[in-house]
């Protein structure tokens, strides 16, 4: 856990971002990054900062999933956004909201890889 909270401290702080963390002994890892003051992030460098910690936590070496709980309501454009790349599990997760929801009614779209 070390190398990743090394590696989003680093992300914050060339965003000009403050970081916050809890870490709790089950492995969870909850992060911030929050502007330093009111306003000076603009959503766009915000959203890059979204793509990186998803890219960061992709390593092979992190052992990391990313999902984020929240962020501006300007930044949630896509499914992609919100949830990050498609995971190896990504196959399984599609055949499992197909089985539940065959015509896919469900919030279309709204969910990892768009399902």
């Amino acid at each position: 856990m070390a190398p990743l909270l090394g590696k989003l401290r680093v992300l914050a702080a060339q965003s000009e971002l403050d970081f916050v963390s809890l870490a709790r002994a089950s492995g969870i890892l909850q992060a911030a990054f929050l502007p330093q003051k009111e306003d000076a992030v603009p959503p766009r460098s915000l959203a890059g900062v979204i793509v990186e910690v998803f890219r960061v936590c992709g390593e092979a070496e992190m052992h990391a999933s990313a999902m984020l709980e929240w962020c501006p309501a300007a930044l949630k454009t896509s499914a992609d956004v919100v949830w990050g790349p498609p995971r190896p599990d990504f196959e399984l997760m599609r055949r499992v909201k197909h089985s539940f929801d065959p015509q896919n009614i469900l919030a279309p779209g709204r969910f990892a890889g768009g399902l």
